[in-house]
This record gives structure tokens, sequence and C-alpha cells, in this order.
């Protein structure tokens, strides 16, 4: 039998994390959150203490820690569920130990910001008698709230040994997605912005609902960050690159990933606008009159394109762009989806010296995989794009390299 006890505020995520400890210690369901008012609470098991000194000597405690900059958000937090009900229950009580609270008949009469500045003092000496690494296991609050680098899964999955179970992810980001929308004014630390750009596996084409099943989403929320996608169907790899420098310059991501399309397609301009094509491509889009001038280009690609020029432009845009995001101090993940895998051995004796300036550790699958082999086994839609289980997979393999 074991003796593990949680320790933290009260009204501060505390019986979620329980719940999720519950989960890997005893094969328990996930929480259940409620959407009203961010809850989570904990059924027979575990026990919870608010004051170290009432913990039990034998105990393993798993501590939430807190710091000074995390009070606001654990007022706002707290207040509505354990302070505002006790003052209501307790006001006398409460009056004959706080001076502050005299002047008011009630708790409904007393502004809000009365307690907080109470409580905030309060805070911040508990804070500062706390000896964190006493405890048996020690959990952040910006770790349950994803305000910081740390996976919560996975910290949770290492100290039972064993590897991040997938629905976890799920449900800590459900949970965070509900406290964001309850609380986001007192977050203190904003999310850090993920930047995807790629092809339509990057849309995330013949999904039922791209915008919550596609890879980079799955990502973001693995991550806990800021999406922002530029996957669209049907683009080249000078797409890729403008969208990235825009990007850069726009967003300042602290993390980008690039998921190179093949090197086949080409992009052009007429005085319509800019245009991807490639050797073979569907030209159905371009049968209005205005565009016939692309379908003849489509004809002559197709008949006189050459397979190694296409590979070796492809690969100084590699070189390139990885060049770009490290002088901008930038995070970044490459990886292909499909075709320029399958030129690497083809091509190999004449560009070794490309080969060596890539940086094969940013490089996920380099340089025989990508989403095609990573999808394979999968289900797949009509136009032969990944479905749900394809981008969970793809999700996971580029997770595994950050």
């Amino acid at each position: 039998m074991n003796n593990y006890v949680f320790y933290f505020q009260g009204g501060t995520c505390g019986s979620f994390v329980k719940k999720l400890f519950g989960y890997y210690l005893y094969g328990q369901k996930l929480p259940v959150v409620n959407q009203q008012t961010g809850d989570s609470h904990y059924g027979p098991g575990l026990q919870h203490y608010h004051f170290s000194d009432l913990i039990p000597s034998s105990s393993k405690v798993v501590a939430i820690s807190y710091d000074n900059d995390d009070i606001d958000l654990i007022l706002a937090m707290e207040y509505e569920k354990a302070s505002r009900p006790w003052l209501t229950e307790n006001w006398v009580k409460a009056q004959q130990e706080y001076d502050q609270l005299l002047e008011y008949s009630s708790v409904e009469e007393m502004p809000d910001s009365v307690w907080f500045d109470i409580y905030r003092q309060r805070l911040r000496s508990w804070i500062e008698e706390q000896d964190w690494a006493r405890f048996e296991l020690v959990i952040e609050y910006k770790t349950i709230l994803g305000l910081n680098d740390v996976d919560l899964n996975k910290q949770l999955a290492t100290y039972f040994g064993v590897e991040p179970a997938d629905e976890v992810y799920g449900s800590i980001n459900d949970y965070r997605k509900i406290q964001e929308k309850l609380y986001s004014t007192y977050y203190n630390t904003p999310r850090k912005v993920l930047y995807t750009v790629g092809d339509s596996f990057t849309y995330g084409q013949e999904l039922p609902n791209p915008e919550q099943q596609a890879w980079p989403v799955l990502l973001a929320d693995r991550l806990g960050y800021r999406l922002i996608n530029d996957g669209r169907p049907g683009v080249g790899n000078e797409y890729i690159v403008k969208q990235t420098i825009k990007a850069v310059a726009k967003y300042k991501p602290e993390l980008v990933v690039v998921a190179w399309t093949s090197c086949g397609r080409q992009e052009h301009a007429d005085e319509w606008g800019a245009y991807d094509i490639w050797p073979g491509c569907n030209s159905k889009k371009f049968e209005n009159n205005q565009y016939k001038n692309r379908l003849e280009l489509i004809k002559y690609i197709t008949v006189n394109n050459n397979d190694e020029h296409e590979y070796r432009r492809w690969l100084r845009q590699v070189i390139l762009l990885q060049s770009f995001l490290q002088n901008h101090g930038i995070e970044y993940i490459m990886c292909n989806v499909f075709d320029n895998q399958h030129r690497f051995g083809k091509h190999y004796r004449d560009n070794q010296g490309y080969y060596e300036l890539i940086d094969h550790t940013k490089f996920v699958g380099w340089p025989n995989d990508g989403m095609v082999e990573w999808t394979y086994g999968t289900p797949h839609g009509p136009g032969g794009h990944p479905l749900e289980q394809g981008h969970e997979r793809i999700a996971q393999e580029i997770a595994r390299h950050i």
C-alpha cells in the first residue's frame, strides 16, 4: 500500500494533478473537468493537505510549488473556489483575524481587492517558508498550466519509469484550455509561439476537422504553445522559404517546424499572381482560358525537367533556411513529407558537399524517412493524405526530437 499525499494551495490545480498521478499509480480514469469552474475533483484514494504540519511523517509528499510571480493567478483561481466560500461562512471569525475586514458588514460588501491584498501577503510569506527539496516529487504550478518548458506528462511518467501516455496529453490540453479561458488575463507568462509550414500534409487535407486534428495542432497542444500554421495544399518549397522568413519577422516564434514538400514543385508568377506547378501535375485548375500559358508551362517542364537540378535546388533551400533560422536564434526542426527522401541515394555521389552542410540533428528522419514513411499502415483519404491516426504519428515523431 502506498503512502503518497499531496500538498498544495487550495483551488490551484491540485485535484487535477492528483487525478493524473492516480492514472499512473493505480490505472484510474483521467480527470473530468468542469467547463464552467475548471475544477477536477478527485475521489477517494490520495489525500491532500494545505498545511505541512498536518502531513503524517511517513508520507511521500507530492508538492505543487509556487513562485512569487504566480501569486495573482493563484488569487484569481483560489478566491471563488476557496476563500470566498470560507469568508461567507466564517465572516465574524475572519473579522476577528483580519482588522482590514472590520469596516465591512459582509463579504458581499467587501471589495475583492481588500481580500486579495490580505491573501497576497500570506502567500508571499508561505512561499518563502517552503523547503521544496524535502518533498518526494515537486511539480511547478507553471508546469500544470503550460507556462514553462516542462512536459507535465513526461515528468509524471518518468517518475513511474514508464513512457508518457498519449491520452494524458489530451487530458492536459483540455484542462489548460479551460483554465486559460477562465484566467488568461492573470497569466504573467505569454505562451510561446510554434510556427509550422508545409503543404497539404501540414494543412491537414482530407481530415474531418483540420483545425483540431492536423499534426501542427496536436504538436502545439502537446508543447503548450500558441500555433501559427502556414500549411497550404499544393505549395512548393519556395512558398515554404518565403513564408518562414515573413513569419520570423512578424511572429518571432520560439520554434519553427519546416515540413519540406517535393523538390519537383516550382513556383512561378504571372499577371494573376504566384502559383506552384510540377512535372505531370494536375492541370484542371488552370483550364480557364486566362491560364493557358500555365498549361503550356506544365507541359514543358513535364517533358524537359531535370531531376537532379530539382533536388540540388532544394538542398540549397534547406541550407539557406537553416542558416537564416540559426542566425536569428530560432529553434527549428525540419523534415520531409514525400519524394525528397527517395532521391537521396539516387543523387548521393555528386551532392555530398551539400549533405555535409545540413545539420542532421535538426532534420527528423534524415536522410531516408519522412511523413509518408511515418504514416505507413494508417488510414488515408481518397487523395492519399493521412487521416487522424497518421497525424498523431507525425506529431509524436516530431515531438520526440524537440
